[in-house]
């Protein structure tokens, strides 16, 4: 049973209470004056430790919503890159998200850039108001550290996104007009927001069993390692790295089932919230209704098991060039995708049935159960423990360290992957998988005698063990890559699409943001 589910009905509760971010920019003087002294207001609101927890709620409840981990996150982040493909029935925004066509009207993007500064105007209000409440010391700077670090996660991806964006610290008060900042000074308060949150958190084993899926300080960590590793500084980013790889901040490993990592409690129990998780964002089934986590009445489940399955909306299918560059012997596709021969409820999956293409197994449940097309419950994990030895080798690559060193932490990502075979509870199906052996690097399509040759290791190995994970696209964008990768996909890349365009409601209602201020190209 999941521990720490954050309930739509806490969030719900906030909004009658007043706490949501988002004013009208009318301003009625008239209306304004009018005191309803039985109704809390944003103001008011933040008396008790109860309260403190209640509105820490919201800003987890940010990242359930249907413009980002519910929705508009997967698609904003798959369908740039080169992992997935569009049938005929995606609907045309999504779809301009896959080809390249995407605008400053783009639903994607407004969605997601709304539902972030939404975020971060709860978690602000955490950060001014709560230090006030009088409570336990330990646990106001925990929850305090926690809107901290959730409000680092939205400004990192604003920044990496749109580069330039608002940065907003205080609650708001009326409508915001802020002009863009220089992304180095967005960078600072995301990197002072993590150190404030590592110095702060508790470990993953010091949270009681009820409150499992909280930021920890090893997410705090990683995290942190993450942001140096973007502005590659790379020194710091391999200490923050090691930090949590040498036990520091928590005891993190790899689960022994890659296949957990992309599955929810109703298949393994142990799957969620796992040793190998540093962070990720709890959905459950049957808790109220799907559609929409972030108004009254909402649920908890997300739409990718709608949106990419095979026998529901079948919106988006693997692309059969980006799976192919699985090796063979790589237990990992078939954990990855449904192809011939793999079991699924139904029987067996054969692409004949379902348009003969293959189709996206990570985060997707037929394997047990017959209404994967109505709800998933399974959890997005943001950052797991393979993806930060991967990072880590990275780093420590940049920064000149031994080939042999930077390989061993390939490989025990690596060595996980090939022990699949050997493990007699794990079902494999694939000729594919069982007639093809695989060794750890160096291998003889994978040498390993310079560091370009590591590094493209490195960059083979985070694409088919975080495939479908939403990492895919902004590493290729990291590495420069992402127009290659575009153009060699048959996508018309620009110049203008580097950065994400500043959604035209925000031109239009900012008086601080016009079109001159527009990213490039747009």
């Amino acid at each position: 049973m999941k521990k720490y589910s954050i309930s739509i009905k806490f969030l719900v509760i906030f909004i009658l209470a007043n706490l949501v971010i988002v004013i009208s920019c009318k301003r009625d003087e008239e209306l304004l004056d009018i005191d309803n002294p039985n109704r809390p207001t944003p103001g008011t609101f933040y008396q008790t430790e109860q309260d403190a927890l209640l509105g820490l709620t919201s800003v987890y409840a940010t990242w359930q919503a249907t413009n980002l981990a519910q929705r508009f996150y997967f698609f904003g982040n798959d369908m740039p890159s080169d992992e997935s493909i569009g049938t005929n029935n995606l609907q045309a925004t999504l779809a301009q998200m896959l080809n390249y066509t995407w605008d400053a009207n783009n639903e994607v993007i407004s969605g997601m850039w709304d539902a972030y500064y939404t975020g971060v105007g709860r978690a602000n209000r955490i950060v001014q108001q709560v230090p006030e409440i009088e409570m336990n010391e330990t646990l106001r700077n925990r929850i305090v550290a926690e809107a901290r670090f959730l409000r680092a996660t939205f400004y990192f991806d604003l920044v990496n996104k749109w580069g330039d964006v608002p940065l907003i610290t205080e609650p708001p008060t009326a409508s915001i007009e802020e002009a863009r900042s220089p992304a180095a000074d967005v960078y600072k308060l995301v990197i002072e927001d993590l150190q404030y949150a590592k110095a702060n958190l508790p470990t993953r084993e010091e949270y009681s069993s009820s409150d499992l899926g909280r930021a920890t300080r090893g997410a705090a960590t990683g995290y942190l390692g993450k942001v140096y590793l973007y502005l590659e500084r790379w020194d710091d980013a391999e200490r923050e790295f090691m930090e949590v790889i040498d036990g520091q901040h928590g005891t993190y490993g790899l689960v022994e089932n890659f296949r957990w990592n992309g599955i929810g409690e109703e298949q393994e129990p142990a799957a969620e919230n796992s040793i190998e998780s540093l962070f990720e964002i709890q959905f459950q089934d049957g808790l109220g209704a799907q559609w929409s986590t972030d108004n009254a009445g909402g649920g908890e489940s997300t739409f990718r098991g709608v949106e990419y399955a095979f026998a529901s909306f079948n919106n988006v299918r693997p692309k059969q060039s980006f799976a192919d560059r699985f090796e063979l012997g790589d237990p990992r596709y078939e954990q990855t995708f449904y192809d011939d021969s793999v079991r699924w409820y139904q029987g067996v999956f054969t692409r004949d049935a379902f348009g003969d293409l293959i189709a996206w197994r990570k985060y997707h449940n037929y394997d047990i159960r017959d209404d994967s097309n109505q709800s998933s419950g399974i959890n997005f994990r943001l950052m797991r423990y393979a993806d930060v030895l991967l990072m880590a080798a990275e780093a420590k690559l940049n920064n000149g360290k031994p080939l042999t060193e930077v390989l061993a932490l390939v490989n025990q990502v690596r060595a996980r992957a090939l022990d699949q075979k050997d493990n007699p509870d794990i079902a494999l199906y694939m000729p594919r998988t069982l007639d093809n052996e695989l060794g750890l690097y160096p291998t003889e399509d994978y040498p390993a005698n310079t560091a370009d040759e590591v590094m493209t290791i490195i960059m083979h190995e985070r694409e088919v063990e975080l495939a479908g994970e939403q990492h895919r696209y902004n590493d290729l964008r990291r590495w420069g890559l992402d127009d290659d990768v575009a153009i060699a996909s048959g996508k018309p890349y620009a110049d203008r699409y580097k950065l994400w365009p500043i959604p035209q409601q925000e031109l239009e209602t900012n008086p601080n943001i016009n079109q001159e201020d527009q990213n490039p190209g747009y």
